[in-house]
C-alpha cells in the first residue's frame, strides 16, 4: 500500500456509502476504494470528494446525486435530484498544443 503523509494514494473510487439518508438530504457517510489490489473502505462524520472536475461528478452520478431526467434513463437511482451535476466547465483548463517532434523533443515543420 502506498501512503503519503497517512492519506492512501492512487486510490480508485469505486462508490459513495450513504446511510440513513432522506431523500431531499443524502448523508455521505464514507467511501470505498480499491488500492493496489486491496478493497478498502472509510466511514467518517465527513466526507470530502476531490476527484477532480472530470472525476467527482461522475462518482455522483453513480450513486445516484445529479439531474434526475438523466439518471433514470441510465439505468441510475436517483436519490438527490441536483440538475447542477456536471453542468460546470473548469474555469482553469489550459490550452492543449499537439506538434509533431523529432526524438529529442524539437518540433518538426513550420
Amino acid at each position: 500500500m502506498k501512503y503519503h503523509d497517512g492519506n492512501v494514494i492512487d486510490a480508485t473510487v469505486e462508490r459513495l456509502t450513504i446511510d440513513g439518508c432522506r431523500i431531499d438530504d443524502p448523508r455521505i457517510t464514507g467511501v470505498e476504494a480499491v488500492a493496489h489490489g486491496d478493497r478498502l473502505a472509510w466511514r467518517a462524520r465527513e466526507t470530502i470528494l476531490s476527484a477532480g472536475a472530470v472525476h467527482s461528478p461522475a462518482v455522483l452520478l453513480r450513486v445516484g446525486i445529479g439531474p434526475g431526467n438523466e439518471l433514470g434513463p441510465l439505468g441510475l437511482p436517483m436519490l438527490a435530484d441536483r440538475p447542477t451535476t456536471c453542468r460546470t466547465t473548469p474555469v482553469s483548463t489550459p490550452p492543449f498544443i499537439c506538434a509533431p517532434a523529432d526524438a529529442s523533443g524539437v518540433p518538426i515543420g513550420p
